[in-house]
């Protein structure tokens, strides 16, 4: 099978106040746009205000081609955390208002998917998203790093996200099942 290059839209939340602090997941996807697997758009943001901004820009035209949504953020169950704000998936759901048609969401973050599937669901159906990812406990930043370039890797291969899904637990099901990786998909 040939393979695509995806291209990912990337917002991503301070990992520290301190402005000295360089850490983010940038490099990585410059990696992987540097060895031919994806394209990225970047941006970071420190306010709620500047996600949904970002968020809404997202479905332009000019966007389309960037069918995953890579969010990096500070997570708690149900809720990415900016700076000192919290948005829920309730909130960034209306904010997307049905925009994601199709789309990957894959969240970074600790702990955001430790929700019962039934509200994944949710969040998936109102922005009509093809599949919602991330993580049901607190991960290790290098471990995330990692799990990242395997994730990537598969959804470039794969354009069936059951065989994304598949893949994952097939060849990595003991990391996934480590870091408590979830795939919520229709």
């Amino acid at each position: 099978m040939a393979r695509r290059r995806p291209g990912i839209f990337c917002v991503e939340g301070g990992w520290s106040p301190k402005l000295t602090d360089k850490q983010s997941v940038r490099p990585l996807l410059e990696y992987l746009e540097g060895v031919g697997q994806i394209r990225f758009l970047h941006d970071n943001v420190r306010t709620v205000s500047e996600l949904v901004h970002l968020v809404r820009l997202w479905p332009q035209r000019q966007y389309q081609r960037y069918s995953i949504g890579y969010f990096g953020f500070h997570g708690v169950p149900g809720r990415l955390r900016i700076g000192r704000q919290f948005i829920g998936l309730d909130e960034l759901a209306d904010e997307m208002n049905g925009s994601s048609a199709g789309k990957t969401i894959y969240f970074g973050s600790c702990s955001v998917l430790d929700l019962p599937r039934r509200e994944i669901e949710a969040f998936r159906r109102a922005t009509k998203a093809r599949c919602v990812a991330g993580f049901d406990r607190d991960i290790d930043w290098h471990e995330s790093a990692a799990f990242d370039l395997i994730l990537f890797e598969a959804l470039t291969y794969y354009q069936r996200i059951d065989a994304v899904d598949r893949w994952l637990k097939e060849n990595y099901g003991a990391f996934v099942r480590r870091l408590g990786f979830r795939m919520v998909y229709g």
